[in-house]
């Protein structure tokens, strides 16, 4: 997906939610000037620091914003797994292995970041 369609998918979930860009802002830790950008299709949404967020705040699953990447539940696991590796089958418990491997690896290079790197990736 192109960044412009994203945004507009950004856009229409928040106006069918009626919240406001600040609302966004507050939830990635941003400002809303950068939620502007990013509907316009013109900033990137960090994948593994911003687009969970995202997705809680517009109350959606992370596979909203990939139309066509339809998954069981909605697993985003599952989500990117296809997309990533589509001729690659894992079992249910495979699965849930990667998504806790996942998670711990990504909260710790979240923790190990330095103050200075956290507040340039905002």
């Amino acid at each position: 997906m192109e960044w412009p369609d994203f945004g507009k998918r950004v856009r229409q979930r928040r106006e069918e939610l009626g919240i406001s860009q600040q609302d966004i802002a507050i939830a990635l830790k941003i400002d809303q000037a950068k939620v502007s950008l990013i509907e316009r299709g013109a900033r990137k949404v960090d994948l593994v620091k911003e687009l969970p967020s995202l997705a809680k705040v517009l109350r959606c699953p992370i596979t909203y914003f990939y139309p066509g990447l339809e998954t069981e539940d909605d697993d985003p696991i599952a989500a990117l797994i296809s997309m990533y590796l589509p001729d690659v089958h894992f079992e249910d418990f495979e699965k849930r292995k990667l998504a806790k491997f996942l998670e711990s690896f990504l909260q710790t290079y979240v923790d190990t970041m330095e103050p200075k790197e956290k507040a340039s990736n905002q």
